[in-house]
């Protein structure tokens, strides 16, 4: 009889579909949720964690020098050869460009559809093209540098160089100690790129006395040539012997004044040697004019900026980024002083956290509107799927190569609304089902799943198809706001599963069986039979009178984009952040030196503000990036300045904007000075671009 029994229990349980196995098994339900929670907790501690989402490389730079020549001649000699041979090249979109005296900039943008799969066969096809147009340019013209290295990426620290408090260092001192600094950032693992900013380049100054140049029977020109002779990049020679051939090259770099000092020039009658150090004078100095100048507080700094790669947490490769910092004060300390002047990731953390604690919220509050209607065991089924759904969606970004940042934390908030109906339908239809006692538990879920199956799939699938453009959005747009599809979908995606399996076991093992209207409220929720009343009457005379019912729906649609109307018009707002921007213009061909004059002034106008905590500089091109979409497209600019300002708070910052922008303009009318607040979304250099299109005609004056 046993056997019996036996055997039909296992034909039953074979009987029931797939999705009743949660119900039978508990040790199943049990392992799920803890796998799901595990799978989250593991995410959460391996994933990449950024403030903001990066975006695909699709902007590069291509600078080219041409000491002495006008702009007019940087235009049509090496500007345009670069445009011509880049415009062959489909995968760019758009070329931009700036000549200047001295300077060639070229802006490259290429395709929406291009990422960080393909952009490095564009690049080198765009090196190709450099290479093809440099054996155009007229003779005095530099080697175009290709920068592939300026994303819409920030930096992830940023630390300032200057002498210690009482101490002189001389600034050259202090760039030679940011290169062995930067070597050792380079050496942390995970760094992608480390730059310098405001350096002193140093060179070897050759000064030929001209009247002992005459009487050696030399030239300049003849001088030069044997100096570049004496270059131990230049190959020297061979020697042949019969057992080896053997290739010499100078022994010495040109690296040192007493080298260049007794190179020799020619050899005397008397049998010796005329060397440079007899006609000319040999020293060390500064390269002069400096390229750009860094500032902190008014104090001359020197940048050094470093970026970590995708694949990391900001928290871990901050924490080896700062210890190198710190030995090398330790080590350098009394004379050399590295002062941090951004942290990304105090911002990342800032940002994360208030988007987990509006997560926390958001569920919160779900949970107390379900808890106030349905009672306490149906609250916490169903708000036990919120975190489990969040599990699933943030182990899902790993599939997609996506990281933990404010626009995937943003889209699991979006998602909350929408994940917690397929558990609240699914729970409440078991509910009812339990009432009955002719249906078993196991036979109240299977009935309930097959009835609500195909509408909870219809309706999870019509949100995702919603989703999808912004899923499918190519471009800097896509890689901004594409996070956000990603966390709604697969949240959804795991709304669906969990509340056919784990919810609804829970729903069928848990729930009462009766609901006594007499029972304390908080265990069958609020009763409100009048509200439902109300409710059912509207119903029917809607559908007894379609018509109406229909047009109070249109009426409600209508006034909803009418009130819309009443709203701002900004697609990506500003960012809620402490820092915000200024840019600084002097006329075309100031020095640097009179452009750091007017800064120097600005600056102590603006630090005299009590809401600044800090404020920093970069004359001369772009200040290192220190915010996702900030553009760096100076460089070489002697007349633009750029600087960062950090405020005691958001709500100072806020503040100072407008007001700054009023006094700068009144106490410095000789420069053009703009005050920006960062903005959310990909790099946009201004919110309006306009673009002049002439042809130049030739004045030919009338004959009297």
């Amino acid at each position: 009889m046993a056997k019996e029994m036996s055997k039909v229990s296992l034909n039953n349980q074979q009987s029931y579909p797939w999705y009743s196995l949660f119900f039978r098994n508990g040790h199943l339900l049990v392992l799920s949720i803890m796998v799901l929670v595990v799978a989250g907790l593991s995410a959460i501690n391996n994933i990449p964690r950024l403030e903001d989402p990066r975006i695909d490389n699709r902007n590069v730079l291509v600078i080219t020098p041409y000491p002495g020549a006008s702009a007019e001649r940087v235009e049509a000699l090496v500007t345009d050869v670069i445009e011509d041979e880049l415009r062959q090249l489909y995968e760019i979109n758009e070329i931009n460009s700036t000549s200047r005296s001295g300077t060639s900039v070229v802006s490259i943008e290429l395709q929406a559809w291009v990422n960080n799969s393909s952009n490095e066969q564009i690049f080198s096809k765009i090196r190709d093209g450099l290479n093809n147009a440099k054996l155009k340019f007229p003779q005095g013209a530099g080697d175009p540098f290709f920068d592939e290295r300026r994303g819409a990426t920030a930096f992830t620290l940023l630390v300032g160089l200057q002498a210690a408090s009482g101490y002189t260092t001389p600034l050259s001192i202090i760039s030679r100690m940011a290169e062995h600094l930067s070597d050792q950032l380079r050496n942390v693992p995970g760094t992608e790129l480390v730059r310098i900013y405001g350096e002193l380049d140093e060179e070897i100054q050759v000064t030929i006395n001209p009247q002992q140049l005459t009487s050696s029977g030399l030239t300049i020109a003849q001088a030069s040539q044997l100096i570049a002779g004496a270059d131990p990049k230049v190959p020297a020679g061979m020697m042949y012997s019969t057992e080896q051939n053997m290739r010499m090259q100078v022994a010495q770099e040109l690296d040192s004044v007493s080298t260049i000092r007794d190179l020799p020039l020619r050899v005397t009658e008397q049998g010796g040697y005329l060397r440079i150090g007899d006609i000319a004078t040999v020293e060390k100095g500064p390269r002069l004019p400096v390229n750009d100048i860094g500032l902190v507080n008014g104090e001359q700094v020197i940048f050094v900026a470093s970026r970590m790669q995708a694949t990391l947490r900001v928290d871990t490769w901050t924490k080896n980024a700062k210890e190198i910092v710190d030995k090398f004060n330790n080590q350098y300390g009394g004379s050399i002083q590295a002062n941090i002047v951004f942290e990304q990731n105090s911002y990342t953390e800032t940002r994360l956290s208030e988007l987990t604690i509006n997560l926390l919220l958001g569920s919160l509050v779900v949970m107390a509107v379900v808890f106030i209607f349905m009672g306490i065991k149906a609250s916490w089924i169903v708000g036990l799927s919120l975190p489990l759904c969040a599990a699933f969606a943030i182990f899902s970004l790993s599939f997609f190569d996506e990281q933990i940042h404010q626009m995937s934390i943003f889209g699991i908030i979006i998602a909350i609304g929408l994940l917690i109906d397929n558990a609240i339908v699914i729970t409440d239809e078991i509910r009812s089902k339990l009432v009955n006692p002719d249906i078993s538990r196991i036979d109240a879920l299977t009935q309930s799943i097959q009835h609500l199956f195909v509408p909870l799939l219809a309706s999870t699938l019509t949100t995702i198809l919603g989703f999808m453009p912004i899923f499918l959005l190519p471009g800097n747009i896509g890689d901004f706001i594409g996070s956000i599809a990603i966390s709604v979908v697969m949240a959804l995606i795991g709304s669906l599963f969990i509340s056919l399996t784990i919810i609804a076991a829970l729903a069928a093992r848990f729930l009462p069986r009766k609901l006594d209207v007499s029972s304390a409220w908080y265990s069958i929720g609020i009763q409100a039979p009048s509200i439902s009343l109300g409710y059912r009457n509207a119903l029917e005379k809607a559908l007894k009178r379609p018509l109406l019912g229909v047009l109070v729906c249109i009426a409600i649609s209508v006034s909803g984009f009418i009130l819309a109307g009443q709203l701002g018009n900004v697609f990506f707002p500003s960012a809620d952040r402490d820092q915000f921007e200024i840019y600084l213009w002097m006329p075309e061909g100031t020095a640097i030196n009179e452009t750091q004059i007017v800064v120097n002034s600005v600056d102590e106008l603006i630090r005299k503000k009590p809401q600044v905590a800090q404020l920093s500089w970069l004359v001369g091109g772009s200040f290192p990036s220190v915010y996702y979409n900030q553009v760096m497209n100076k460089d070489n600019s002697s007349h633009y300045a750029h600087g960062v300002v950090k405020a005691k708070s958001v709500s100072n910052a806020k503040v100072l904007i407008g007001q700054l922008q009023t006094e700068l303009d009144q106490a410095f009318p000789q420069s053009k000075i703009v005050v920006r607040a960062f903005g959310q979304g990909p790099p946009v250099s201004a919110p309006v671009g306009l673009k002049n299109i002439w042809t130049r005609y030739q004045y030919v004056k009338p004959p009297r």
